[in-house]
């Protein structure tokens, strides 16, 4: 009788469910919802990050996050007074510079490896020619040097009557403080070699006592570290009446000490009237190192170095042509820094976003994601054109079985003509079913492209023809 029950099937795959039965829909369903969720959370998710990093942009860039300390030196020194100039341009563009006075460059040195750990600052200004402790290579990097250097003046009463390095024979010279980079690089000098003749007397005196000693004849000669024109030089020359000692021997100095280059101070360049000095005056120039214990956020020292190229035009070129002989490695941050010639667009517009991705390592991302979604388009195509094969397969067994027989005609054919091959007619439902489900699975994976999903529904839709003919057909069996 037509309305009996079907017999069992001694096949052992599992017996497809009845067209209209709701037990794999119900998942199905479900997984649709889920991943409908999950898309449409993470689009949120995108949309709220894009909104708020275009809101964080500041299309007028300034220096409003910049709050760094910078160790300088003595205040009558000239690298307290090249922080401050600093200072002064970081407050017109809304940033901030301290400007913390030392004894000189063996402080900032020592507390800038000192506190690397716990920053209370995060560069210092010293001289270069510096002998670096191992610890010292470990923890401080190199940031740049000033284009314009300091002079080594010898100021003396008579420091005009000194032509030649022999002339120092048995003078007294003070040196500045001990422990001072004035001290150290003043040793550096007068006890090269040959200078173990003229036993010199080299004595200690604070900065802002040298002069006066000078001037009351406490001392034949002062070594100062500092910029020719700054006030304390000034005044020492022209209200003193201090005089600039000269060395014929200063290029051959220079030669032996690298770190070290020669200068002339020419006639009259403090009073062209009296005539201080009464001629050119040879002397040494020593270079200023910038330097960072590298704490500091990488904006930072991209502002910082703007600062520089704004108080120093052609700062970048300076840094970008002098050779690092310092023994301290360059800071990457710097290094990007004058290759690309200043900021970029990300350190100027989103400086919180070039802290955690530079420019360099954003092109980058982009590369790589632009690389994962051509990998992803491949494979698509490739598990697409897999699924259409697949379903191709499938639909010539299905004409080797029933023949140019459509679906809908499938539904009004006599059943007894293929009682013998329904094994083969419940393999084929099960290699369909199997067809569906790997395309509902491409269709909801987030690797598949954005809008390539519908290219898996349409041929799950045609999969899903056939095998609900294929149930109601085999239910008549």
């Amino acid at each position: 009788m037509s309305d009996a029950p079907a017999p069992t099937d001694p096949s052992p795959s599992a017996k497809p469910t009845p067209a209209g039965g709701g037990s794999e829909a119900v998942p199905e369903a479900e997984a649709g919802v889920r991943a409908g969720l999950g898309a449409a959370i993470l689009s949120l998710v995108l949309v709220v990050g894009l909104v708020a990093g275009l809101a964080s942009l500041d299309f007028n860039p300034n220096l409003s996050h910049l709050d760094v300390t910078i160790l300088s030196g003595s205040q009558q020194g000239q690298y307290h007074a090249v922080t401050e100039r600093l200072a002064l341009l970081a407050k017109e563009h809304q940033g901030k510079v301290n400007n913390q006075a030392t004894a000189g460059t063996l402080e900032n040195v020592e507390r800038l490896v000192t506190h690397a750990k716990a920053p209370t600052v995060q560069y210092g200004l010293a001289q270069d020619g510096q002998e670096w402790n191992e610890v010292q290579r470990k923890t401080l990097r190199l940031i740049a040097h000033l284009p314009r250097s300091e002079a080594v003046l010898f100021l003396g009463k008579e420091g005009d009557q000194v032509q030649h390095v022999s002339d120092l024979a048995g003078k007294t010279i003070a040196i500045g403080p001990a422990g001072s980079g004035t001290a150290r690089l003043a040793k550096q000098i007068l006890t090269w070699r040959g200078f173990e003749a003229l036993k010199l007397n080299l004595i200690h005196l604070p900065l802002h006592e040298q002069v006066d000693a000078l001037a009351a004849g406490k001392a034949d000669l002062g070594c100062f570290v500092i910029a020719e024109d700054a006030a304390l030089i000034d005044s020492a020359i022209r209200e003193q009446g201090l005089q600039i000692a000269s060395f014929a021997e200063t290029r051959a100095l220079a030669h032996h000490l690298p770190f070290l280059s020669a200068g002339t101070i020419h006639v009259g360049h403090y009073d062209p009237v009296r005539r201080l000095p009464p001629n050119d005056k040879q002397l040494l120039r020593v270079g200023t190192l910038v330097l960072s214990d590298g704490s500091a956020a990488r904006a930072d020292t991209v502002a910082l170095l703007s600062l520089f190229e704004e108080a120093y035009p052609g700062f970048v070129e300076h840094n970008r042509k002098t050779k690092n002989a310092t023994g301290l490695k360059l800071a990457p941050t710097a290094d990007a820094f004058y290759e690309q010639g200043g900021p970029d667009l990300l350190d100027e517009y989103a400086p919180w976003l070039a802290n955690w991705v530079p420019m360099s390592n954003l092109v980058h991302i982009v590369m790589a994601i632009s690389i994962l979604f051509n990998l992803m388009g491949a494979g698509h195509r490739f598990a697409l054109w897999r699924v259409d094969a697949a379903r191709i397969e499938l639909e010539a067994r299905w004409s080797d079985l029933f023949g140019a027989t459509t679906p809908a005609e499938l539904l009004v054919l006599d059943p007894s003509l293929l009682q013998a091959k329904k094994a083969e007619i419940w393999t084929l439902a099960d290699d369909f079913q199997a067809l569906k489900q790997r395309c509902r699975k491409y269709s909801v994976s987030p690797l598949v492209p954005m809008g390539q999903e519908l290219t898996y529904r349409y041929q799950e839709s045609l999969v899903n023809e056939r095998l609900a003919s294929l149930r109601k057909f085999h239910a008549k069996l």
